[in-house]
């Protein structure tokens, strides 16, 4: 993450050497473990999280590790509206904790979900404190898995 915020900091450099008067509109980033502060501070711009991305990736693990397709329906539905929820500031991680509860027969993508998600996501639920706004493809962009 550190190289490329590097070559974001000398273009940005460069673009002021040109043109004081320019400013980046937004950094969107792919999770919520980059340093939202820094890129704040050095860019002066709005961070967005990639919930596109986010969802894609639970999207394909769903499809490679629960092989009953109501339950995996039922799975997306329910993290896509936690996810919602913590977006709107009216959630929090115990949305997760209880998605766990809930889904404990499929257990290869909960242990995919406990390993790399939820460390993640708590992170995240923190950050929306921060104002970090969430950025989301259009509704209108096929999936593909």
């Amino acid at each position: 993450m550190v190289k490329y915020i590097n070559g974001w900091v000398l273009f940005y450099d460069r673009a002021h050497t040109k043109d004081p008067t320019w400013q980046l509109g937004g950094f969107i980033i792919d999770g919520p473990l980059a340093d939202v502060r820094t890129i704040r501070e050095v860019f002066h711009c709005p961070v967005l999280i990639s919930l596109w991305r986010i969802r894609h990736a639970w999207h394909k693990n769903l499809l490679n590790k629960c092989s009953d397709i109501e339950k995996r329906s039922t799975m997306a539905k329910r993290l896509g509206d936690a996810i919602s929820i913590i977006c709107r500031g009216t959630g929090d991680v115990e949305l997760f904790e209880s998605f766990l509860q809930d889904f404990v027969e499929c257990v290869g993508f909960l242990d995919y979900f406990k390993v790399v998600w939820l460390p993640r996501l708590g992170i995240m639920a923190t950050s929306v404190g921060y104002s970090i706004l969430f950025y989301s493809k259009s509704v209108t962009q096929p999936f593909r898995p």
